[in-house]
């Protein structure tokens, strides 16, 4: 019997509410079947229902804040801004203008790192997005450099709506951090509940198959296809040249 396994799926690039929501589906699909899959299955998801239980309870508060709606408005308009910034940096590369086409190649080098901030969690974003602000503001150069091509205009944007972002996402914390840990810090746990109980289910089907076991599998499965689909494909990254996993 040839093995069949999950499809891979970088979890890491999936936002908390998306991952969230993908761990709620999981527990939904398998929990109804849990007396018919195993001992070591059962014992798995257990494991993964008692650590991913705090993080969608967390995730689920935030969704309910009244600020949610503000910051998903701003995160959206930031993401507008990078992508713009990034086509302006793509197009003037292949400028005929020696010095536009400079200054987008040096521009390119100076976004390398921040290149994905629209696919970064929330706080990573705000975080990426504020150091890079403040390495922009810092250097007169790149400054010269962006206001050639007109990439001046989008970062005046990304800062000023960057500030605005962070200020609402510290103050929705603060409302809901007092009622427990946050989505980040509950995160890793959750994940690796996750992670186990797929290995078990993965295994489980391979070597000991039933109909409820398959089944299982197949829901399991369609559900990672659907985050995958949810995960950026980066368009318009900048050329990488360094070893990748």
């Amino acid at each position: 019997m040839k093995k069949i396994s999950f499809l891979a799926l970088n979890g890491a690039r999936l936002s908390h509410d998306d991952i969230a929501s993908l761990f709620q589906l999981t527990l939904d699909v398998a929990n109804p079947v849990k007396d018919k899959i195993g001992d070591m299955a059962q014992v798995a998801l257990a494991n993964f229902a008692a650590s991913a239980s705090p993080f969608i309870d967390q995730i689920n508060r935030l969704r309910e804040s009244p600020l949610t709606i503000r910051i998903t408005n701003l995160r959206t308009d930031d993401n507008a801004i990078v992508e713009e910034i990034k086509r302006i940096i793509v197009f003037e590369k292949k400028s005929r203008s020696e010095a536009r086409k400079e200054a987008a190649t040096d521009l390119e080098f100076f976004f390398k790192p921040y290149w994905d901030l629209d696919d970064r969690a929330l706080g990573a974003h705000i975080k990426g997005a504020t150091e890079l602000s403040g390495k922009y503001l810092a250097d007169a150069a790149i400054v010269a450099k962006a206001t050639t091509i007109g990439v001046n205009v989008p970062m005046e944007e990304l800062n000023v709506n960057n500030t605005s972002l962070a200020s609402l996402y510290l103050a929705r914390n603060e409302a809901v951090g007092g009622r427990g840990a946050s989505g980040t810090d509950l995160r890793p746990a959750a994940n690796d509940g996750y992670v186990q109980f797929c290995n078990v289910i993965e295994q489980s089907v391979n070597l000991m198959p039933n109909d409820t076991l398959i089944t299982l599998f197949n829901n399991m499965d369609a559900l990672r296809v659907k985050a995958h689909t949810l995960i950026s494909k980066g368009k318009d990254k900048p050329e990488d040249t360094s070893a990748t996993a």
